[in-house]
C-alpha cells in the first residue's frame, strides 16, 4: 500500500485564506476607527462623514446672521497670528438672538481655502454646544465634541469640555482636561486681543443663543478661515 503524501496544496491554500481574512479584519477595523478612509468601506460604516446633527446651511440663514451681526469681512487674507488690531477694527452693537443654523452657515461659509475643519455643524443646547466636522489636517478624522460654555467678564468666557470623539474614539479625560486648558486659554487670549468686542451678556439654549454686546466692525480674512483664530 502506498504512503499518502502530504496534501501541500491544501495547505498553502488555507494559509492564504487566513492571510487574506487577517488583512480584511484589519482594513475593516481601521475603517471602522474614522482615523483612515478606506474607499468604500469609509463610506459604508459611515466613518468618512461628521456625525449628523440635524443642522443644515442655507443662504438664508446666512444672509440672516450677516443682518444681525453686521461686521464686514474684507480686503486681502493675512496671517492670524498677527495681533488683534492688525485684524479687526471698529466697533458695532450687537443684541441678538443667534441660531444654530445662522451660525453653522455663517462658519461654512468663511471656512477659509485652507481650513484645518470642514463640513461644521454647530447645535445649540442648553448651557452650550455639540458640534462636529470633519477633521483635513494632521488626520482626515470625523471630530465631535460636546462643550459647555459661560461668561466670566466682558472679555473672557469659562469652558468645560464634556465629551470629545476623533473618528469614533472617544478622547479620554486626561486629554480631554488638556484640550479644553488649550482652547479655553486661546479663546480668551483672542477675545482680549480683539478690538471692539466684548460680552455684556451671553447665554445657550435648545436650538438658540442670546449675545448683547459688540462686535468689530470689519475684520480681514485668513486662508485658514475662523480656525486660524486658535493659531
Amino acid at each position: 500500500m502506498q504512503e499518502q503524501k502530504p496534501k501541500k496544496s491544501n495547505f498553502f491554500r488555507n494559509c492564504l485564506i487566513i492571510i487574506v481574512v487577517i488583512l480584511l479584519v484589519l482594513i475593516v477595523g481601521v475603517a471602522v476607527t474614522g482615523l483612515y478612509e478606506i474607499p468604500v468601506i469609509s463610506s459604508l460604516v459611515g466613518a468618512n462623514k461628521p456625525k449628523d446633527l440635524g443642522i443644515k446651511t442655507s443662504p438664508e440663514a446666512l444672509a440672516s446672521i450677516k443682518e444681525k451681526v453686521t461686521m464686514k469681512i474684507s480686503s486681502e487674507p493675512i496671517d492670524y497670528t498677527k495681533s488683534g488690531d492688525q485684524i479687526f477694527s471698529g466697533e458695532v452693537p450687537v443684541d441678538t438672538q443667534i441660531t444654530s443654523e445662522e451660525l453653522t452657515s455663517w462658519l461654512n461659509r468663511f471656512q477659509g481655502s485652507n481650513s484645518a475643519v470642514t463640513n461644521v455643524q454647530v447645535k445649540k443646547i442648553e448651557g452650550g454646544i455639540e458640534m462636529s466636522a470633519m477633521l483635513d489636517k494632521y488626520v482626515k478624522a470625523p471630530i465631535y465634541a460636546k462643550v459647555m460654555v459661560n461668561r466670566v467678564s466682558e472679555k473672557s468666557i469659562d469652558i468645560d469640555f464634556q465629551k470629545a470623539k476623533v473618528g469614533f474614539f472617544s478622547m479620554p479625560d486626561n486629554y480631554l482636561q488638556q484640550a479644553e486648558d488649550f482652547f479655553e486659554k486661546k479663546a480668551n487670549e483672542r477675545i482680549a486681543d480683539t478690538p471692539g468686542f466684548s460680552i455684556e451678556q451671553l447665554e445657550y439654549h435648545d436650538g438658540y443663543s442670546i449675545f448683547k454686546g459688540t462686535f468689530p466692525a470689519n475684520a480681514k480674512p485668513s486662508v485658514s478661515g475662523w480656525t486660524g483664530l486658535f493659531r
